[in-house]
């Protein structure tokens, strides 16, 4: 941290909504840090304190947003990742979240990630407005990435405002990182972005392979991004809106868009009494074929309250089975150091991470058993095929220990 600051930051233990969390208060005071984030599937994120991130499905090939070193996603906020622009009726900007702008004496910023590591959310409080914004994020096993955002006003007065918030620089699969870092410009020609009505889903893919060969290759999959709140929003795919935005320039919807980059933005008009907030949510997922877009996109057509309801159910199943999982490896104690309660859940945490969690104790599974000895030892399988055969289902360690020992086999 760099000692110049004027604001010492502070660690404390929260809990809000049910979920206990770490919160790091006066984030502005510091340097950036890179946090990852947990969750119950495939879908990888790692998200830089300044709000830009880089995250995927499975391997940094089938990235989300692109796949970039530490200091480059650092470097990238309002590039890539998130973006929120508000314009009060007073005519003040504000753009939270932004580096660069400044914070009177009374305002601040806050990072609160659960004790499990699976919710990461950003806040920032303007006390001369009364508002407050916050966003955080999630991973759903079904659904992918997930952002939802929140605008409170916090002050005695109603206040009229005009939002843009959204994603910027998506990245369609088929654009690995070697495309990423070599060949950027070449991918974005190729790009080809559409919004689904009613179903306000935008699609992002290749208008064909990228190849040196003349030769025709079809680009079948793409990302999605789709979201609920806010259903007077228009949405705006273009990844130039902020830019008209904050010029105050007429934001025409397209329905169609390709040699740029993807945006996925959200854009209208709210007014909050004191007390009110309105709350919405982004969601990002693929690679998807054309099957499973079609079916999204019946689903959001027909009912978007009830994709929400599946999404709320599927975040409170994988936090269900995260926090399951670190009960397997004791990650909670309870201590009268609530931060010592924390570092220790987060060393468990990437403990599991990096090596993986007994799924029932000691219990050895009995295909696995067998397959190891045959590839580790094929004369002592040989010896054993018969007693290798006959075992199946979960086997308790103590008593597979004993049956090894009373062979009398050395090996």
């Amino acid at each position: 941290m760099n000692s110049s600051k004027k604001t010492d930051c502070k660690n404390i233990v929260k809990t809000t909504n049910g979920h206990g969390f770490l919160s790091i208060l006066h984030l502005e005071e510091m340097d950036p840090f890179f946090i990852s984030l947990t969750g119950d599937s495939d879908v990888w994120a790692f998200i830089s304190s300044t709000g830009a991130l880089s995250a995927g499905r499975g391997s940094p090939e089938e990235a989300f947003f692109p796949y970039y070193t530490v200091d480059k996603i650092h470097d990238s906020y309002g590039i890539t990742g998130p973006v929120t622009i508000i314009r009060l009726d007073s005519g003040e900007r504000w753009e939270p979240f932004y580096p660069a702008a400044p914070l009177g004496p009374e305002d601040s910023r806050h990072l609160d990630k659960s004790i499990p590591g699976n919710i990461l959310r950003f806040g920032e409080e303007r006390k001369k407005t009364g508002l407050s914004f916050s966003y955080q994020w999630q991973i759903s096993n079904r659904f992918g990435l997930v952002r939802t955002a929140t605008i409170r006003n916090q002050g005695d007065r109603t206040v009229s405002l005009s939002l843009l918030d959204g994603l910027r620089n998506l990245v369609p699969p088929g654009v690995g990182t070697a495309m990423q870092s070599q060949f950027s410009c070449l991918s974005e020609a190729y790009a080809k972005n559409e919004l689904l009505e009613p179903s306000r889903i935008g699609i992002y893919a290749l208008s064909a392979g990228i190849i040196d060969q003349p030769v025709p290759l079809e680009s079948l999959k793409a990302n999605t991004v789709w979201s609920c709140g806010l259903p007077n929003a228009r949405i705006l795919l273009s990844d130039k809106a902020p830019k008209h935005f904050r010029e105050g320039a007429d934001l025409v919807p397209q329905h169609e868009q390709r040699g740029e980059r993807g945006g996925y933005f959200l854009q209208g008009e709210l007014t909050l009494a004191p007390g009110a907030q309105a709350e919405w949510t982004i969601v990002v997922n693929g690679p998807c074929g054309g099957a499973e877009i079609a079916d999204l996109h019946q689903e959001l057509s027909a009912s978007p309250e009830a994709v929400a309801r599946r999404l709320e159910e599927d975040l409170s199943a994988g936090n269900g089975y995260v926090r399951q999982l670190l009960s397997s490896c004791d990650a909670w104690q309870k201590t009268s150091d609530t931060l010592l309660d924390a570092h220790h859940c987060a060393n468990v945490t990437y403990n599991m991470m990096r090596g993986g969690t007994p799924l029932r104790n000691y219990d050895i599974p009995a295909n696995d058993f067998s397959a190891f000895v045959r590839n580790a030892n094929r004369a002592a399988a040989a010896r054993h095929a018969d007693w290798l055969g006959l075992l199946d289902g979960w086997l308790p360690y103590d008593e597979v220990a004993a049956q090894v020992a009373a062979s009398g086999d050395p090996v």
